[in-house]
């Protein structure tokens, strides 16, 4: 066999996997022909996957210095920079790669990743589309392109991405484990179970076992189906409470949050999500990160805040803390914004109004090294139960003070969770129990939200609604719906012959399950439930306006969406809840100083409900009511001051060792 011969098989060998039979030849090419540019590169990419990566650089930069017209030995300089954490200089390789060719899709493929791992998730989405616009079944394009779409909220559309991923490398695990966990997510209990048993049949881990024994459905058929969610759980994390875990990758292995849904069941969270808790953090200690100690900062100087969240977009999160950014007071405080890069108008209210923005990285590694290097003094979580990035990362000490609020309005179980923000209203006077973190009570909800405004007027033929009925609305999403709420909708529509129970669509099986659920349970007035398609946000606010009451749903009530319906003047019944979660519009109307929309109780609620749908009058007298007393919802300048004065004082408290 010739040289050359040896050297195409050392090739094959390679690209089988096969590096112990390929590198000899690699050098015995070398020591014959030093100026073989490609068993150069090859042996700098064999150093490159056993992780010699200071020897990797070398041989391909001496492979450069003899042939620098190559793209892919650029590519491969790239990829040993990203590995090496000099992102800037991976990207510089990049550029030298693509200039050479432009159509070279490894280079376009890895420099969206690094990009992805720079948390500018919208750059990175446009080159991993082009990516597949080249190269439609490149699989690692899908599985990176799927988990963007996710972290935006596209489940869907990941979930296909996913699917497409796995279709083109059958036999990837990382495309399966997305696949389970996305419809772990979504709360597809029966179809997520048999994902992680396929991906259980194929590469057994703890993390998986974990998903699979704490699954919770998204939407409840009865509250026996509630009731058996929350056993499954419970023993289902018990069972790992003495056993020894590893989930060395925590976020890519767990991938989701499955407690997110048990928030909805009216029931007490707290022993769930702190046994959960305590279960992630012996199995990944990884999680449990603690920032080194701070320099000494000068006498007198200004309380460095960090907000955190994944959501400072257009989202429920960016929506309610957008204002609350703007008028944190800056006396003694610097506010600092730390997210992924967002576009859009909301993101770019929130940057211009923080001190000082930080993009967090996509890794929790990464994250968690960017956000001790701010040096924080206190650390606010604006949503601690519905990112798992996020939720993770509290597990790790960032801050002297860490505090979290109503983004997820129910206790995060996490031991390095100091304080909880709530409101003396949103809560019960026994709520200190509910929470895990020293629970805090404001004079009203944490936002100083700006009060919304309907930028055109549109009457009920542009959403197909009935002139003369009596619009009973429920604009919420739909796993919100607990089962008790079906026999209020039904009473009222017994009671009121022209009402009309008027749903917004969520996910197609959500609709269909709930559809179905109404079908048992609503009897004959079934027919009178109607459905809108999603709608623009100018439309959701007319919707509101248009509607005659607004039906607030038991055990988790609107948040953004009460205050938007306020805002217009549409009464709200409400019966509030043990838990702050089903109290929020109820203290909405206590901060009005109103209670026309409380009721004592469920039949109360259907009398509130039925007399202000039917009696023309009444609804007028409340709805002026409204407009009168909702400005004091809205641009709360006074508990911007109250959550500043909050953190200067917790981190005094912190600094000189006193108890919360």
């Amino acid at each position: 066999m010739t040289l050359d011969e040896e050297f195409r098989a050392a090739v094959d060998h390679h690209r089988k996997g096969r590096l112990d039979l390929a590198q000899p030849v690699y050098k015995k090419v070398l020591e014959q022909d030093p100026h073989h540019c490609e068993a150069r590169h090859l042996v700098g990419v064999i150093a490159f996957q056993t992780g010699k990566l200071a020897e990797a650089e070398a041989q391909v930069r001496l492979a450069l210095a003899e042939n620098d017209q190559e793209a892919k030995y650029f590519n491969t300089l790239a990829n040993i920079h990203f590995a090496q954490g000099r992102l800037d200089e991976a990207q510089g390789a990049l550029g030298c790669a693509l200039k050479l060719d432009p159509a070279f899709t490894e280079a376009l493929f890895n420099r969206a990743n690094i990009l992805q791992h720079q948390g500018k998730t919208g750059e990175a989405i446009t080159l991993y589309e082009q990516v597949l616009t080249q190269h439609p079944t490149h699989a690692g394009a899908h599985n990176n392109l799927g988990t963007l779409l996710l972290n935006r909220g596209d489940e869907d559309e990941a979930l296909e991405h996913y699917r497409q991923a796995q279709t083109a490398a059958p036999h990837q695990i990382e495309a399966m484990q997305n696949i389970a966990v996305t419809l772990k997510r979504q709360g597809r209990e029966d179809e997520a179970r048999e994902a992680f048993d396929q991906l259980l049949s194929v590469r057994p881990s703890d993390a998986a076992r974990l998903n699979r024994a704490t699954l919770v459905p998204a939407l409840l058929e009865s509250q026996e189906d509630a009731d058996r969610a929350r056993r499954n759980f419970s023993e289902g994390v018990a069972r790992f409470k003495d056993q020894t875990l590893t989930i060395s990758r925590p976020l890519e292995e767990l991938g989701s949050l499955s407690q997110f849904f048990l928030a909805y069941h009216g029931q007490d969270d707290k022993p769930l999500n702190t046994a959960f808790a305590a279960v992630l953090r012996r199995a990944a200690p990884s999680l449990s990160f603690h920032a080194p100690t701070q320099t000494q900062k000068p006498s007198g100087h200004k309380i460095r805040l960090g907000l955190l969240s994944h959501y400072f977009r257009n989202h429920t999160i960016g929506i309610l803390n957008r204002d609350l950014v703007r008028r944190l007071p800056r006396a003694g405080l610097e506010v600092v914004v730390i997210g992924p890069q967002h576009e859009g108008a909301i993101a770019e209210d929130i940057r211009r109004s923080a001190d000082r923005c930080v993009t967090l990285p996509s890794t929790l590694d990464a994250a968690r090294q960017a956000v001790s290097a701010l040096e924080l003094d206190a650390l606010l979580f604006t949503d601690l139960g519905m990112d798992p990035f996020t939720y993770l990362l509290a597990f790790s000490r960032l801050a002297p003070v860490q505090a979290t609020t109503w983004g997820h309005p129910v206790t995060s179980g996490i031991d390095t969770v100091d304080y909880f923000l709530s409101s003396r209203h949103l809560e019960v006077p026994e709520a200190d129990q509910d929470y895990s973190e020293h629970l805090i009570r404001l004079s009203a909800p944490p936002t100083c939200l700006g009060r919304p405004e309907s930028p055109k007027r549109l009457d009920r033929a542009h959403f197909g609604l009935d002139e003369n009925a009596h619009l009973y609305i429920c604009p919420q999403t739909l796993f919100k719906l607990h089962p008790d709420i079906d026999a209020i909708f039904r009473a009222i529509l017994v009671r009121d012959p022209l009402g009309q129970v008027v749903l917004i669509e969520g996910r197609a099986d959500w609709t269909n399950t709930l559809r179905a659920r109404f079908a048992r349970s609503l009897g004959h007035t079934v027919g009178r439930v109607r459905y809108l398609p999603r709608l623009s946000h100018p439309e959701f606010l007319e919707f509101l306006r248009l509607g005659d009451v607004m039906l607030d749903p038991l055990h988790f009530s609107g948040g953004l969406t009460s205050l938007q319906a306020f805002a217009v003047g549409t009464p709200i019944i409400t019966l509030p809840a043990r838990y702050m979660r089903g109290r929020v519009t109820y203290a909405y109307w206590k901060q009005m100083g109103l209670d026309d929309g409380i009721a004592a109780s469920v039949e109360d609620y259907v009398n509130k409900a039925v007399r202000l749908g039917t009696d023309r009058a009444e609804r007028s007298r409340v709805s002026k009511a409204i407009l009168e007393a909702c400005p004091q919802l809205y641009d709360n300048q006074t508990v911007a001051e109250e959550i500043a004065a909050f953190f200067i004082e917790a981190v005094s408290r912190a600094r000189t060792g006193r108890p919360c």
